[in-house]
């Protein structure tokens, strides 16, 4: 199985993160999970009511969470929301899809992948392997030609090939 994860935006102040299991052969997105630092209806209703009525706001907070109608599912930071969204996904394959991910092709997602390592999803006698995405590879290696390449022509070195 692929797995990617991806943020709403870009750095480490998303309030939103995704992960997402792909099926390498058909491309099918199997299963996915959001993390969510944010709630629409907190954000609004629960800053009127604790600036209007303070002393109602807890109980509303209470009630708003009690009613599943909160979206906030999370609490960490943003990179840690890809952790969680790995961990989420392997520990439930088995009971929504009657399968296990044996191995894990992503990026770099180290954090992830040592994660599962620790958590054990399928018992200890399972381990699930980590495969580079080859995408993820050549971008690497593109990058660091492009910087080599910068480094030698600033020193006035020519490589041939």
């Amino acid at each position: 199985m692929s797995y990617v994860g991806s943020w709403l935006t870009r750095g480490h102040k998303s309030l939103i993160g995704i992960g997402c299991v792909i099926d390498m052969v058909t491309g099918l997105v199997m299963d996915g999970h959001v993390c969510s630092l944010h709630c629409h209806i907190c954000a609004k209703a629960g800053a009127f009511i604790q600036r209007e009525r303070p002393h109602r706001y807890e109980r509303w907070r209470r009630e708003h969470i009690e009613s599943e109608e909160c979206t906030i599912n999370f609490e960490g930071s943003s990179g840690m929301m890809q952790v969680k969204a790995t961990e989420v996904l392997w520990s439930r394959c088995i009971q929504r899809h009657k399968h296990q991910y044996t191995t894990m092709v992503s990026d770099s997602g180290l954090k992830a992948h040592l994660r599962l390592l620790q958590l054990q999803p399928y018992g200890p006698n399972e381990e699930i392997q980590k495969e580079d995405c080859i995408n993820h590879i050549r971008k690497r290696l593109g990058a660091a030609l492009r910087n080599l390449v910068s480094d030698c022509s600033k020193r006035g070195v020519t490589l041939r090939g």
